[in-house]
């Protein structure tokens, strides 16, 4: 039984068809939903591609089973969106929304029919070459001649006409330049003098050639000056993670509390996207703890420290931190509680989180 949101490949059509996993009931009719590109130029995707405005696509079809539902969508979304692309995914309907990467779905190949050329196109493209082709010079018909009773003198004179030059000598000098490159070519690698063609050996070679040195043995002469061991190789470093790569290993093989804690480890190494991303797998899967990180990046009591969000949201932060409490963590209401009373002893300046504090106040807050 699904618990996550997942997109995955829809194996029973041919290509071009995904389904999108959501673990929330979305409402009998509704089959809206949008998908942009964090920070981009076009961030919006539409029937005809990316683009600047803001658009609702529909699916094909919504099947709801229990707490689950999944979009089934087809070509004119899926054949837009490239392989480990970050998207975000939202779903008006249940107010749901979240980012991932786009797995790797079989593309329909609607998009490379479509920019093919138009039968005009092509009829006008094949009038073009055919106007740039040489005129090829009509050769004498000496059958029809003969139908049609032309002198003999006629056709002598054109059947003793001086043949085509022969391309006969500039094959020959091509192939007297090859065997000239090809001695020059043997003369370099075979006798050229030997201070050129000495290679310097490898130390490594030079070390299992020569013979081990008094000092190594231990039987070196008095007064006979040691000779300093080389310093030992520094150890080479491992190539840095792929910590896009390993999220998405993770999120087909480890726990919740596991994508937490290499959430955690991504922000501490800088990569806030694939932590923030991470933390929100963990906390769609029903990671209390998660649920709890996810909160104060929202509360405005935490966000000049944390700055994962552009604004904090209050709304959002208590609706995580409920979720946290309903999961079991009572770490959530005491979160919940402190965030009610910051908002009423010291309410926020902006409007909109003004807004979102007062509706939190007079319909959440104890």
């Amino acid at each position: 039984m699904m618990s996550s949101f997942r997109i995955e490949e829809n194996t029973e059509h041919p290509g071009g068809y995904a389904l999108i996993h959501v673990p929330e009931r979305i409402p009998d009719g509704e089959t809206s939903l949008a998908i942009e590109q964090p920070s981009s130029d076009k961030p919006y995707l539409g029937l005809n591609g990316w683009q600047t405005q803001s658009v609702l696509l529909n699916a094909d079809r919504v099947v709801v089973s229990g707490n689950q539902s999944t979009l089934e969508i087809g070509p004119d979304i899926v054949d837009h969106i490239a392989e480990d692309l970050r998207i975000l995914v939202r779903i008006p309907a249940i107010n749901f929304e979240a980012l991932t990467f786009w797995p790797a779905i079989t593309h329909s190949g609607r998009a490379s029919r479509t920019n093919a050329l138009s039968p005009f196109e092509q009829s006008n493209l094949a009038q073009k070459v055919e106007a740039k082709r040489p005129q090829q010079a009509e050769q004498p018909n000496l059958a029809q001649n003969a139908s049609e009773n032309i002198p003999i003198a006629s056709i002598k004179s054109t059947a003793s006409a001086p043949p085509t030059r022969s391309n006969a000598p500039i094959i020959g000098a091509i192939a007297l330049l090859l065997v000239l490159m090809a001695g020059g070519a043997f003369w370099w690698f075979q006798l050229r003098p030997a201070s050129v063609a000495e290679v310097p050996q490898q130390p490594e070679i030079i070390a299992a050639q020569n013979p081990p040195s008094p000092s190594s043995t231990g039987t070196a002469p008095t007064g006979t000056a040691q000779p300093t061991e080389a310093p030992p190789q520094a150890a080479a470093r491992p190539a840095p993670m792929n910590r896009r790569s390993e999220l998405q290993r993770l999120n087909q093989t480890a726990s919740p509390q596991d994508i937490f804690n290499f959430g955690r480890e991504s922000l501490r190494e800088g990569e806030r996207e694939v932590g923030y991303l991470a933390v929100d797998i963990a906390q769609q899967r029903g990671l209390a703890e998660a649920m709890i990180q996810m909160g104060r990046w929202y509360d405005p009591r935490y966000h000049n420290d944390e700055r994962i969000f552009s604004r904090p949201n209050s709304e959002q932060a208590a609706r995580y931190y409920k979720r946290a409490f309903e999961a079991g963590l009572s770490a959530g209401s005491d979160e919940l509680r402190g965030l009610c009373n910051s908002l009423r002893r010291d309410p926020p300046n902006e409007s909109p989180e003004l807004e979102a504090a007062q509706a939190l106040l007079a319909n959440t807050c104890p």
